[in-house]
């Protein structure tokens, strides 16, 4: 993208201000990053389970069928549970998690690490397909990417100022072997049930 500074006009000391746009651009696509990678994690998954709702019994339900996925496809390499905050949330809240258990759940910092052997990872629900509310991967399998081609200001001669130029690309990558141990999970309620 492109944009003007002109130093007449503008309210800040000149070099804070590119930075601070330098840092706004730059957060921008961290963010359209995050959804497009959201998005193929969901494409790129090799099996799909449905969540009825947040209860304790059936997102613990859920759990124990994709540990068994994981189980029987012999996947060794750790798995991330990308979830949805409510998800996160009903898991952080569920009377399973126990010191009893030896569960380490804070609630002072409404966390939880791990959950029946799945690290969690809260994401923001914009980063998400619509109706979905988790993504689990083994780490090390789905790569995002993103390179800043370009990043400069130029001196220009409409105005007393420069124009800032950016220019980044960036993608996803997993082997397609791979895709079989990607799962989603979308939130489906149960009709009538």
């Amino acid at each position: 993208g492109h944009e003007g500074i002109d130093r007449a006009t503008v309210n800040n000391d000149f070099n804070t201000a590119l930075a601070d746009r330098l840092k706004l651009r730059s957060e921008a696509q961290v963010r359209f990053m995050n959804s497009n990678n959201g998005k193929y994690m969901s494409e790129s998954a090799g099996d799909n389970k449905n969540l009825a709702d947040y209860s304790d019994a059936a997102v613990k339900a859920l759990f124990n069928l994709i540990n068994k996925h994981y189980v029987n496809k012999e996947v060794t390499a750790p798995v991330t549970a990308y979830v949805t905050p409510d998800l996160y949330s009903s898991i952080v809240d569920n009377p399973a998690n126990t010191s009893g258990k030896g569960s380490t759940v804070s609630i002072d910092d409404n966390g939880v690490a791990k959950y029946k052997g799945f690290k969690l990872e809260e994401v923001p629900e914009q980063y998400f397909v619509s109706g979905e509310i988790a993504y689990f991967s083994p780490d090390q399998v789905f790569i995002p990417f993103v390179g800043i081609a370009t990043a400069r200001a130029i001196e220009v001669e409409d105005f007393d100022g420069v124009a800032l130029q950016l220019y980044g690309k960036g993608g996803q990558y997993i082997l397609t072997d791979n895709k079989a141990a990607v799962v989603k999970v979308t939130l489906k309620p149960v009709i009538g049930g």
